[in-house]
């Protein structure tokens, strides 16, 4: 991908495709709309929820410097004030539409064909009013667009979490995207893995993405692109909201087992990526939201954690 994300323009555009269904007219039957009520409540209660966004893990870094990294030319850009307590959530004062905070897999190989983690659901969270929490495994690929799957929590009910995906071209339009039902991403404590993957003798002949959550396939579809190229897979924990708002909601913790694997183009296997390296989305993220490791391949994303360095080596 050449050039920067226009990050302003693209909010308008995907923003659009999440706002609610039109309430039907007042001179309908009751009894239809205690059948529309039936059908569609859940997914209008989806249809609302603000979506993560997914020009942050790349934010003022173009597809050369994505490539200098991988070959250890890091920038390192200054987070937030420091460390703080563990356990802790500091407001700063801070308003984003989306606060991220993740890493990235440095040293893995490039043109990948697959990214997988295992993401721990965490309940419940505090989710702040007209937002959502999600932890998401993403890429962008070698034309430039973008995928990405993982759960959510929504404000209206942070006691249950669901299964996303989405895919976006390169310009920031919305492809294939789909939400679970809440539930869908299991009870507290609970670890799943989620793979986006590209298939091998697609029907269509074409590319074809598939999304699985614990091996079980949960949404497939044609794309433009079928490899990361020379960018980084990315693992993230992220507060979105429909407009600029502070740091206020709870994130996680949450573990990612087994950090960020990637499966090399002509391969079927998946490998882990050597080496794991810290991005904000702005530099005033951490605090509140933050990174740790526990030496082996497991990272910590979310409130009340450390605050290395953007762009430092975790491990």
């Amino acid at each position: 991908m050449s050039g920067h994300w226009n990050r302003s323009g693209w909010r308008d555009r995907h923003y659009a495709w999440l706002m609610p269904a039109r309430p039907p007219r007042r001179n309908e039957s009751r009894r239809r709309l205690l059948l529309l009520a039936a059908l569609c409540l859940v997914w209008i209660g989806l249809l609302i929820w603000p979506g993560p966004q997914l020009g942050a893990f790349l934010t003022a870094q173009t597809a050369r410097l994505a490539h200098a990294t991988r070959q250890g030319n890091t920038r390192t850009v200054t987070a937030g004030a420091g460390q703080h307590p563990p356990g802790v959530t500091v407001s700063n004062g801070s308003l984003h539409t989306a606060w991220q905070v993740g890493i990235q897999a440095a040293g893995a190989p490039d043109q990948d064909t697959g990214v997988r983690t295992i993401i721990e659901t965490r309940l419940p969270q505090r989710v702040s009013d007209q937002t959502t929490d999600y932890y998401w495994i993403g890429a962008y690929l070698s034309d430039g667009s973008f995928v990405q799957a993982g759960y959510y929590i929504s404000w209206l009910d942070d006691t249950r979490a669901g299964w996303f995906y989405c895919a976006f071209t390169a310009n920031g339009q919305k492809g294939p995207c789909a939400m679970g039902t809440l539930g869908s991403a299991g009870g507290n404590g609970s670890r799943h893995t989620y793979t986006l993957e590209t298939l091998s003798g697609a029907t269509t002949g074409g590319v074809e993405w598939r999304v699985t959550l614990d091996g079980a396939t949960i949404g497939q579809f044609a794309w433009t692109a079928s490899d990361t190229g020379i960018f980084m897979p990315g693992i993230y924990a992220e507060s979105s909201g429909y407009t600029p708002h502070a740091a206020t909601s709870q994130l996680g913790p949450v573990r990612f087992s087994g950090g960020i694997q990637v499966r090399p183009s002509g391969q079927t296997d998946y490998v882990a990526a050597p080496h794991a390296q810290v991005q904000y989305n702005a530099t005033d993220i951490c605090p509140p939201y933050g990174v740790a490791a526990d030496g082996l391949g497991i990272a910590l994303l979310g409130s009340g954690l450390d605050c290395p360095p953007g762009s430092s080596q975790l491990w």
